[in-house]
């Protein structure tokens, strides 16, 4: 609703006036005098689509009889939106009470009207215009403007051509010399007073039917605002510690500068499709993903052909002739062929760099066997997976990760894929993981030195800040020791791109605590851990990477919810949850309507319940065809009550707090996200 709300005094003719300005199409008043029109251009004001007149009781003939040339004015109109007279009543009362009970009707209707409303200042007394423009400063308003005579030695014969103007002269162009100007005074917000619990609704101080006299219970609004205007600094502090009190996860700081409407609308709000370019635009860090999973089909192609461009002549050759007998009618068959090749990587190169290599052919070659995509190792409803298990998850990745990175030619093109994938993600902190060991098994810590080094010469001062973790693999016991001395010892020469260790691979290969001994090197560098539990396993696996590993925050933690102990020494400990929904539906299964066939509810509403912190991810976003910004989406689906956007930003923040880079690091990112969120959030309504 965006109605004119107008006050009534003697002089009815300043309602055609205004309604003029806002409404030219049915009212042409100014149709010889297209420069008045010119608040309507240059103010963006709306179109009014209802008008409101606000007066007192017609008890005199003078209020009677404007009163009456309105309602005609109107009907010779054609009643283009609905007309509605606000009254006071005009009891016999002091004059002083009479300002009162207009003012109150002033406050109710604008408050009724809502922020969309556009003001008038003009007509009435001149305590009604000051009214008015109160009401509109406290509850908003689209737009005020006064309606003024001409300022020149003539005013006083227009003002006599006015008064002999009938009712008719109203509805069709004035005369040339009768110019009407106009004044664009402000537009205003609703203030923060309005809504200090308990909110100022229209509902609580609701428009008499008839006219108003005096308040019910409630009370008078005019007294109500003048007592909040006196308290308003203790009344916003206090709101803000009631809301930090019942917190459950910290949000970002800026944000408990809006008003508590606002924040009440942000609490309420549900992430949707709709909202997917600002969820893009917004600040990200992004602390759970695989380096070997990051590129899509059209990064892997352009990575291979950067190979393939600098192979020389005889690895070509071996690798066509590779290329060659690969039967891409079963994938799974062809893959394992590339895996064990004499040179792998320049095989891969071939087939991403070939004549007919596209998208839409490695899509089908390697998704459509995997399809759909949903709990693919089984659900634990006994519902069966894939026939492949994990290794159809995997698939759509074989020809990247260690397939290309294993290649020196690959490093360049590599991270320039990973900086550009950043970028066009929103990402201000990325930390990689992936294991060197398996890129360069002889030496691999020359790997990492030469990838830190690639990254450096492609990327710039504004672009994202990028971290490595160092992966030890379950399923390679016998090398543990040796990548987490690697990861120790890269830290000691590439400082702070090092920033942790993970944990990862098959959990039921080995329980946690096998690992322990290896990790002492890890301690004694005060390296952070976090550790891959919990994914397809009970929460006693999270348990001994909490215990025993001393993990600082844990991949995945799908099942942690089931020990509330464990959760709460995650919420006592800050302890967070990387959680990844579009993985943890194409892997493990989780109710996602866009993907039906498990109704197993995903676990982010009940850890947020908990208090446990838990920042979302993409875990492999090349291989599962996502970014974060639909990894918000994806769990505002997939969670039984979707996704709040006050949630979604405080999970948001939650990934900057628990990152792995140096503190001055991360505090230097925590306000520069702080800062970019709330322009965003202030200047785009989700």
């Amino acid at each position: 609703m965006t109605p004119l709300i107008c006050t009534l005094g003697l002089s009815w003719q300043i309602i055609p006036e205004a309604y003029a300005l806002l409404a030219p199409k049915h009212c042409p008043l100014y149709a010889r005098q297209p420069a008045a029109l010119d608040i309507l251009r240059r103010w963006s004001l709306p179109e009014p689509d209802a008008l409101w007149i606000v007066s007192t009781e017609a008890s005199t003939p003078a209020t009677a009889k404007a009163e009456a040339a309105i309602r005609a004015w109107w009907q010779d109109l054609g009643e283009p939106v609905p007309l509605r007279f606000i009254r006071a009543a005009a009891a016999d009362v002091s004059a002083q009470a009479a300002v009162e009970r207009l003012r109150e009707v002033i406050f109710r209707s604008v408050l009724a009207a809502g922020p969309q409303a556009v003001l008038c200042l003009s007509g009435g007394r001149k305590t009604m215009s000051a009214d008015m423009q109160q009401a509109g400063h406290i509850f908003g308003c689209t737009g005020m403007f006064h309606v003024m005579p001409p300022e020149s030695e003539s005013k006083e014969a227009a003002l006599a051509i006015r008064e002999r103007l009938d009712r008719h002269d109203w509805t069709t162009p004035l005369p040339q010399d009768l110019p009407i100007q106009a004044a664009f005074i402000a537009r205003h917000p609703p203030q923060h007073l309005v809504g200090f619990p308990p909110a100022i609704t229209a509902e609580r101080y609701p428009l008499a039917n008839g006219l108003f006299q005096a308040p019910g219970d409630e009370g008078w609004l005019w007294q109500k605002i003048t007592q909040r205007e006196e308290q308003a600094s203790s009344l916003l502090v206090q709101a803000h510690e009631d809301l930090a009190r019942h917190e459950k996860i910290a949000n970002w700081r800026g944000l408990y500068r809006l008003s508590p409407q606002r924040i009440d609308m942000l609490r309420r709000q549900i992430i949707t499709a709709n909202d997917r370019d600002l969820l893009q635009r917004l600040p990200k860090a992004e602390l759970h993903c695989h380096i070997g999973g990051i590129l899509d089909l059209a990064a892997q192609i352009t990575v291979g052909k950067a190979i393939w461009a600098g192979l020389p002549q005889s690895r070509r050759e071996t690798a066509r002739a590779i290329a060659d007998k690969l039967d891409w009618n079963d994938p799974w068959a062809a893959c394992a062929h590339l895996k064990n090749a004499p040179d792998r990587s320049a095989a891969v190169a071939c087939c991403l760099a070939g004549p007919e290599s596209s998208t839409e052919l490695w899509a089908r070659r390697l998704y459509a066997p995997t399809e759909p995509r949903l709990g693919l190792k089984g659900m634990p409803d006994e519902t069966p997976g894939h026939a492949r298990g994990f290794d159809a998850y995997e698939l759509p990745g074989e020809l990247s990760g260690s397939a290309l990175l294993s290649e020196p030619l690959a490093l360049l093109p590599y991270a320039q894929a990973i900086r550009d994938t950043a970028v066009a993600q929103g990402l201000q902190y990325l930390e990689l993981r992936g294991s060197p060991t398996k890129y360069r098994p002889h030496d691999p810590l020359s790997w990492l030195l030469d990838f830190h080094r690639a990254l450096q010469q492609i990327m710039r001062p504004t672009d994202p800040l990028i971290r490595f973790i160092v992966i030890a693999d379950r399923r390679r016991q016998e090398s543990a020791a040796q990548v987490i001395h690697t990861a120790v010892h890269a830290q000691q020469q590439l400082g702070d791109f090092i920033v942790g260790i993970d944990l990862a691979g098959d959990e039921s290969q080995a329980e946690a605590h096998t690992f322990s001994q290896h990790l002492e090197q890890a301690f004694a560098a005060c390296l952070p851990i976090t550790i891959h539990a919990g994914e397809g396993t009970p929460a006693q696996a999270i348990w001994q990477a909490t215990y025993r590993l001393h993990a600082d925050r844990i991949g995945h933690g799908l099942t942690l919810a089931d020990h509330p102990d464990l959760a709460r020494r995650f919420r006592d400990r800050r302890i967070c949850v990387e959680l990844c929904p579009t993985s943890n539906r194409e892997v493990v299964g989780f109710h996602d309507p866009n993907y039906p066939g498990s109704q197993r509810p995903y676990p982010l509403s009940t850890l947020l319940a908990m208090g446990v912190p838990c920042t979302l991810c993409t875990d492999n976003p090349g291989i599962s065809r996502t970014t974060l910004a639909d990894e918000y989406l994806a769990a505002s689906r997939m969670s039984p009550e979707g996704l709040s956007w006050w949630d979604a930003l405080g999970l948001m923040r939650q990934g900057f707090s628990h990152a792995f880079c140096a503190a001055s690091q991360r505090d230097r990112l925590l306000v520069e996200a702080d800062r970019l969120v709330c322009e965003l959030i202030t200047q785009q309504q989700p």
